[in-house]
């Protein structure tokens, strides 16, 4: 299992946990010490068991309306963006980045439209500490597939690039 960011983070129901890099160690020292392919029921069942994992507390990063395929990166040790799609107000996609310190969640930006229009199947990956690549079906534009790059300083989306058309 290789490492790819620097945070664990586990998305249900619109509310994100955090677990510390040192969890990539626990998890990877597990999976390499296993004679046989191992499930994420095999790794959850083993944390369980040994109760060695602390998370924070439930964080709540949209709360006004249902939140659809949210999805995140992290940008940094102590930031990440994730981006989601707002089924409360006409599917439109939004982003925000998101501050860590430990295994807390601190504070967040604004939420920023990334698309207006309704959007799905979407997803982000960091391109660097203030930049970030989000893709997605532009439903309100022919369903065409879609990426946008978003500029971050500090929790807020400064801006974001033109869209580019990646398919249709």
């Amino acid at each position: 299992m290789k490492k790819i960011f620097t945070l664990l983070i586990f998305i249900m129901t619109g509310q994100l946990l955090f677990a510390t890099n040192n969890v990539f160690t626990k998890i990877d020292n597990f999976v390499n010490n296993q004679p046989n392919p191992v499930t994420a029921y095999d790794i959850e069942a083993h944390f369980d068991k040994l109760n060695s994992i602390s998370f924070g507390s439930e964080n709540v990063f949209h709360s006004t309306s249902n939140v659809g395929n949210p999805v995140v990166s992290a940008l940094s040790s102590t930031h990440f963006v994730v981006v989601y799609v707002d089924n409360g107000n006409s599917d439109q996609g939004l982003a925000r980045v998101g501050e860590v310190s430990g295994n807390t969640i601190t504070s967040y930006g604004a939420a920023n439209a990334f698309e207006t229009g309704s959007v799905s199947f979407i997803s982000v990956a960091a391109l660097s500490s203030t930049h970030f690549v989000v893709v997605y079906r532009d439903i309100s534009n022919s369903n065409n597939g879609t990426a946008r790059v978003g500029e971050v300083s500090g929790t807020t989306i400064s801006s974001y690039g033109a869209e580019t058309i990646l398919f249709t």
